[in-house]
């Protein structure tokens, strides 16, 4: 048995062939699939998880935090601005474009 490659990316930095499996994953938003990821240094960051045949995703998502509250700003995360981060990302990875960082 094959063993799955796991990689942690940044969700403009997802191939093609993911992006869609991201929208087939999440077709209703992922949303309530986001969770806070504490690095071992106490850095945080918020992702979700993809999973492929042979690859494991977890995607680093941005997302706008109340300082006070630590909570999710809802308005980052509605079903229309995740179709429209997954056709620009689309978009840049046809042109080309794409930080490769």
């Amino acid at each position: 048995m094959e063993k799955k490659i796991r990689k942690v990316i940044k969700f403009e930095d997802l191939p093609e062939d993911a992006l869609e499996e991201l929208s087939e994953e999440y077709p209703d938003g992922w949303k309530d699939h986001v969770k806070k990821i504490v690095k071992p240094n106490g850095d945080t960051f918020h992702a979700i998880n993809l999973e492929l045949e042979n690859v494991s995703y977890l995607v680093k998502i941005e997302v706008k935090v109340d300082a006070k509250s630590d909570k999710l700003d809802e308005s980052i995360l509605d079903k229309e601005a995740e179709k429209e981060a997954i056709k620009d990302a689309k978009e840049d990875i046809e042109q080309g474009e794409g930080d490769n960082d």
